[in-house]
């Protein structure tokens, strides 16, 4: 979802994450369709709204 929000391509986001251009736009239209949306836009700010969006945790370094 962070992906998307920064504005990447469905292309971008599955050379990203190791997955099929078709595996990304399915995800992509599940969310939307979660989030009772019908833009990327839309799914953009209803995700930021609904708390959706946030940085991966931190790795932690052990030190």
């Amino acid at each position: 979802m962070l992906l998307l929000h920064e504005g990447h391509t469905d292309q971008q986001i599955a050379e990203q994450l190791y997955l099929g251009i078709r595996t990304v736009e399915r995800e992509i239209g599940r969310l939307m369709e979660l989030a009772g949306t019908r833009t990327r836009f839309s799914l953009g700010a209803t995700a930021s709204r609904l708390g959706w969006l946030h940085s991966p945790t931190p790795a932690v370094t052990g030190r």
